[in-house]
């Protein structure tokens, strides 16, 4: 059991790091001003732009799909070669080492964004299915890593250079690569979780979420504080980044930690087991034997040689009772049947199939409240670079890197209401 439990929160690190580096979409704004120079186009063709790469999204179903029918390792593989073709086209193409059209580049983008529903879909299905009772609390701290993307980007890029804006474009093409060729020797798709687990389990659970939201936080306060600093070489943001790559590695101490102890507790488990069969060995050859056969396994053989030839006479209350059993177990199975035809339509947190989806008042609410909220936030991300340039300031990197740390702590406290339960309504009001 406790290696289960392991698996499955280093497959949550493993969700938690996916989720890190596919935010590429969030640092547009920090190399937007060179890619309009390269390419000779205006500001609403820059829009386009960037229009196309949120566009990619809208494709995002053919990773749900994708998922249903193709091994974990074969969609990771499929989203970092698409993100690799999209991102590292465009780095060629702005570094001046090959020439692209404009509808060209346009394409690369779609490409480009699509990439990110499929790295996006990994983590979704991988929290769903390894933490049924705690969804809620597994996605909003993968999705608050997601926000994080642009400030981890922007680290690294100034530890390499302080003045290459090409260098974004790198490392959206690299990096989901090797972090996904890495992963893919342990992270692996959820067998059938029991969604009904124990008090203690669940309790268990909300702590080491509070102990992850702990870590988070503690990182992007990290990042937060990057931007004030204002290093003046490269060396400097290289030791800052060491921070971050022990802060990001900090989670792996929970499934570590889980496994070290269940192997201490089977070492010991055996060794117990192994002196005491040794020492009723030593007393006495016949105790060995009747040692291996566990009190339960005795009590069930003493009764059958008691009561193994009585037969239960007719119309006693123990065959009354049977009766009964076996009439409210048809009853029962009866009333499921009804009420899974009744109610054709599956409760949230459930497949849905396309119909279902289209029939579902909370898809539709979720919908319009995604298009006239997150939408917005698009907008003002995708344009950080030249509202940086209008205002006078020639590095937009800083605007970009503060808007993914506070987007990141933004994300993070929309699970609020699940770790406070009896405050949800006042933390929503």
């Amino acid at each position: 059991m406790g290696s289960e439990q392991a698996m499955k929160w280093m497959n949550l690190v493993a969700v938690l790091w996916i989720q890190a580096c596919s935010g590429t979409n969030f640092d547009f704004s920090a190399y937007s001003s060179s890619l309009k120079q390269v390419l000779q186009i205006g500001q609403v063709q820059l829009n386009n732009l960037a229009v196309a790469s949120d566009l990619g999204k809208a494709l995002g179903w053919i990773a749900g799909y994708a998922m249903r029918r193709m091994p974990l390792w074969a969609v990771m593989f499929i989203a970092s070669i698409i993100g690799l073709v999209g991102y590292g086209v465009q780095w060629l193409v702005m570094t001046e080492k090959i020439s692209a059209q404009y509808w060209q580049v346009y394409l690369l983008c779609l490409l480009a964004g699509n990439s990110i529903c499929w790295l996006n879909t990994v983590g979704f299905i991988l929290c769903i299915q390894y933490f049924p009772t705690r969804k809620a609390m597994a996605l909003g701290i993968s999705t608050s890593y997601n926000g994080l993307s642009a400030a981890l980007y922007t680290l690294i890029v100034k530890t390499i250079s302080l003045d290459d804006e090409s260098l974004y474009l790198l490392l959206n093409a690299v990096l989901p690569l090797i972090i996904c060729s890495i992963l893919l020797t342990f992270i692996r798709q959820a067998p059938s979780m029991e969604d009904s687990e124990s008090e203690s389990v669940r309790d268990g659970e909300r702590f080491t979420f509070i102990t992850l939201n702990i870590i988070a936080v503690v990182l992007g306060v990290y990042l937060l504080v990057n931007e004030f600093l204002n290093f003046r070489s490269t060396s400097s943001y290289r030791l800052y980044a060491i921070g971050m790559v022990l802060l990001l590695v900090a989670p792996l101490c929970i499934p570590g930690g889980m496994y070290i102890r269940d192997l201490r507790n089977n070492r010991d488990a055996t060794m117990g087991l192994q002196r005491e069969y040794s020492r009723i060995s030593d007393d006495n050859g016949g105790l060995a034997k009747h040692f291996l056969c566990s009190d339960e396994d005795r009590d069930l053989q003493e009764n059958e040689m008691e009561f193994g030839d009585e037969v239960v006479p007719e119309g006693s209350a123990a065959e009354e009772d049977f009766a009964d059993n076996n009439a409210d177990i048809c009853n029962n199975i009866f009333t499921r049947i009804r009420s899974f035809s009744s109610h054709s339509q599956p409760n949230l947190g459930q497949e849905h199939n396309v119909p279902q989806l289209f029939r579902s008042v909370d898809f539709w609410l979720y919908f319009f409240m995604y298009f006239c909220g997150a939408t917005l936030g698009l907008v003002y991300s995708n344009n950080l670079g030249q509202i940086a340039q209008s205002r006078g300031h020639s590095n937009a990197a800083v605007f970009v890197s503060l808007y993914s740390s506070f987007a990141f702590f933004g994300r993070l406290m929309s699970a609020a209401p699940e770790y406070f339960p009896r405050y949800s309504l006042s933390c929503v009001l």
